[in-house]
């Protein structure tokens, strides 16, 4: 990775490797617990070949204060993206939802 996480982001529960912009190349997302509210972004990096081979931080993937606890990438609408699919260790900020799930739909195509 191209970076040292921010504290915040420094306890990442999930790592899924998958190409979710479909260039090719790997990416990886990562769930991770310690979001403050108003962060909520859950860190998603693209694989970029004009870098030699690293990931550059994407900045189009928002989550909310979702703590991401276990997840999977599968196409839902068989369109031959990516969707991501997340279950929930609860919220960064202090909700009691632990058994929440997420879908974000990748709207590559």
């Amino acid at each position: 990775m191209p970076e040292a996480p921010p504290s915040y982001e420094a306890i990442r529960l999930l790592a899924i490797a998958a190409d979710f912009n479909l260039d090719g190349l790997g990416d990886v997302f990562f769930g991770v617990h310690d979001l403050p509210p108003g962060l909520g972004g859950q860190p998603l990096f693209l694989g970029a070949p004009a870098s030699g081979g690293a990931f550059e931080r994407a900045t189009h993937f928002e989550s909310g204060s979702f703590i991401a606890a276990g997840g999977a990438a599968f196409d839902l609408e068989g369109d031959g993206d990516l969707d991501l699919i997340l279950t929930s260790g609860g919220s960064a900020g202090g909700g009691q939802t632990p058994s929440r799930t997420r879908l974000f739909v990748n709207k590559t195509r």
